[in-house]
């Protein structure tokens, strides 16, 4: 049965695996910090879906405004290199 998954992570490191064949269907970044522009870098399945990317403060980015599929074991994973930033990724997850 498929179901739908939030994940969110303020810190570099791994957002979310899949368990099963997925679908990204949403991927956010907001910049939490108050003056400083925040750097960071994303790969889903392998695939860069942001490397390097400035967003000023108190300002988001989405990156997925399609869908996104993804394979068991495949990670989305996130990577802070300057400044306070989170990451909220939507998942419809459990297909086959």
């Amino acid at each position: 049965m498929a179901n739908f998954v939030k994940a969110t992570r303020t810190s570099t490191g791994t957002v979310y695996t899949c368990d099963s064949v997925s679908i990204m269907i949403g991927c956010n970044i907001n910049n939490t910090g108050a003056s400083v522009t925040a750097k960071v870098n994303v790969t889903a399945a392998g695939a860069a879906l942001a490397t390097n990317l400035e967003i000023p403060a108190g300002g988001s980015v989405e990156l997925v405004q399609g869908k996104f599929v993804m394979a068991n074991t495949e990670a989305v994973i996130f990577t802070l290199t300057t400044g306070d930033a989170t990451i909220y990724v939507s998942v419809l997850d459990g297909l086959t």
